[in-house]
């Protein structure tokens, strides 16, 4: 399925699925973007479909601070 998809439908997929996510969990975007380590922009832009680093998706979606220090 998603081999089929553009990179565009892709992100707006994972974009929609993390929003329900985060409606479904009762949160705001202020909360999961403290909880991630991440700021409300980087979930906004998510959300919305567009481009982020993989580092901050991922950190979002695990719901894990990102590390930039490789070796921790």
């Amino acid at each position: 399925m998603w081999t089929e998809l553009s990179d565009t439908s892709i992100l707006n997929k994972l974009g929609s699925r993390l929003k329900a996510y985060r409606i479904s969990s009762g949160l705001k975007q202020q909360e999961l973007a403290a909880e991630s380590g991440v700021g409300v922009s980087t979930i906004a832009k998510i959300e919305s479909g567009q481009s982020v680093s993989l580092l901050l998706l991922i950190s979002v979606i695990s719901n894990e601070q990102p590390s930039y220090h490789g070796n921790e």
